[in-house]
């Protein structure tokens, strides 16, 4: 993705999403892509290094559910919840919001 949108920069990695911040705070690196709540927390625990995060996303990717395996108490939970939300008639709202809409995101 990032070599499509900025051909000319140089890709650096990181072990973790601290170690990745800390380079740019430490001006190793000029920034950083990451899922949009990590590029607020670093901005709000780094106040002092003039950090700054896009508003808009780069891109979309859809949220999925994941749980650990053998869990059947949270299992039930959300098997519970989705087939409230289908049987509520929100599921279709959902997606008319944001599959559908001009407003939404699209696929």
């Amino acid at each position: 993705m990032i070599s499509k949108g900025a051909p000319k920069a140089k890709l650096l990695t990181a072990g973790t999403q601290n170690e990745a911040i800390q380079m740019v705070v430490d001006g190793k690196a000029d920034g950083m892509i990451a899922d949009f709540p990590i590029c607020v927390v670093a901005v709000y625990r780094n106040p002092a290094a003039g950090l700054v995060s896009l508003v808009a996303p780069i891109t979309y990717e859809p949220i999925g559910i994941a749980c650990a395996q053998g869990d059947p108490h949270l299992l039930n939970w959300l098997g519970n919840f989705l087939h409230s939300l289908e049987k509520a008639g929100y599921m279709n709202d959902l997606k008319e919001k944001w599959f559908a809409s001009r407003h939404g995101c699209r696929r």
